[in-house]
């Protein structure tokens, strides 16, 4: 039986450098629950990603390296995990919530679908708010939709 391998440190490189540590801390949980087949190796490898501390200087972080077992399940983990990711954490009134990336949208049609009716109602209240506003600042500036056009006369008087 002959098992193909990748390291972790080589799909760390493959992975965005801003989650290449949520990335390797995913892996670790998967491999505790077993949807994942890996081994820690002796070695250790630093992380892409630059944390940055309160004084100012940047700190790398080092990582023991694994071997993991190449297959249609840590194709799956990979798919899942950028999928994961893909989707930002919005903060707002209630706590935060998720807000569906590009690749999450390709991926779901609906979820697409959903999203641009929401956008479009959300502009299309921006647009109503904005009037509103407008039209209690300076009622007079603004004209009513019954009311008729003021004709203004182009003569010139000396």
């Amino acid at each position: 039986m002959n098992i193909e391998l990748k390291r972790l440190s080589d799909y760390v490189r493959e992975v965005d450098v801003v989650h290449s540590d949520r990335f390797v801390v995913a892996v670790r949980s998967a491999a505790v629950t077993g949807s994942v087949l890996a081994a820690e190796l002796p070695e250790k490898f630093e992380l892409p990603k630059e944390i940055r501390k309160r004084d100012g200087s940047t700190v790398k972080k080092t990582v023991f390296d694994m071997a993991i077992a190449v297959g249609p399940e840590m194709d799956k983990f990979i798919l899942d995990f950028n999928l994961e990711m893909s989707e930002r954490r919005v903060r707002g009134v209630g706590g935060s919530r998720l807000r569906p990336g590009m690749e999450a949208m390709l991926a779901d049609e609906k979820l697409f679908f959903e999203r641009a009716r929401l956008t479009g109602e959300k502009i299309r209240a921006n647009e109503n708010k904005g009037r509103n506003m407008a039209a209690k600042r300076f009622p007079s500036e603004t004209p009513s939709p019954a009311a008729e056009p003021v004709k203004v006369s182009r003569k010139r008087t000396k």
